[in-house]
């Protein structure tokens, strides 16, 4: 009887501890678990949506790939994405590369280079150019869009296509 009492307590315990756990994670912290297990993973925004497995995780970024291209999407609180998991890995994950740590480090790494972004207005391609709080994308035609960051959600390099 008191053995049982004692299971009973403990896996109220382990219960509450893993609750504790869960509400402390966030979503990168999630996406790099992802990363480490090779999941299938879905981003799905509004008018795009990548599948494929995580190659890095930063602390303001995911990198998918989308098996043709790279994806780098920005990871914030207000992002308009849903990301969907399938089933676990057999075997696979990666540690992800390490030079991948922040969107803006990516959005200087890409600074002069042809680029599609996505916003939440529309998907553009450009050449890119890093201002402090804005790009502009230049297009072939040499018409150029002046983008806040704060509204780019996710960039690709248009050389992965």
């Amino acid at each position: 009887m008191v053995r049982a009492e004692w299971r009973a307590e403990a896996e109220a315990w382990s219960r509450a501890a893993l609750e504790h756990w869960e509400h402390g994670r966030e979503l990168v912290d999630v996406l790099r678990e992802c990363m480490h297990n090779g999941d299938a993973v879905t981003i799905t925004y509004a008018s795009v949506s990548w599948s494929g497995t995580l190659a890095a995780v930063g602390v303001d970024i995911v990198r998918i790939d989308a098996g043709t291209t790279n994806v780098d999407l920005r990871v914030a609180p207000n992002a308009p994405f849903v990301v969907r998991t399938r089933a676990a890995a057999r075997d696979g994950g990666t540690r992800g590369h390490a030079t991948v740590a922040t969107f803006m480090a990516r959005l200087r790494e890409l600074d002069g280079t042809a680029v599609c972004i996505g916003t939440s207005v529309a998907s553009l391609e450009g050449r890119l150019r890093l201002g402090r709080d804005q790009i502009r994308l230049t297009d072939r035609d040499g018409c150029s869009s002046y983008v806040p960051l704060g509204s780019v959600w996710w960039v690709r390099p248009l050389d992965d296509d």
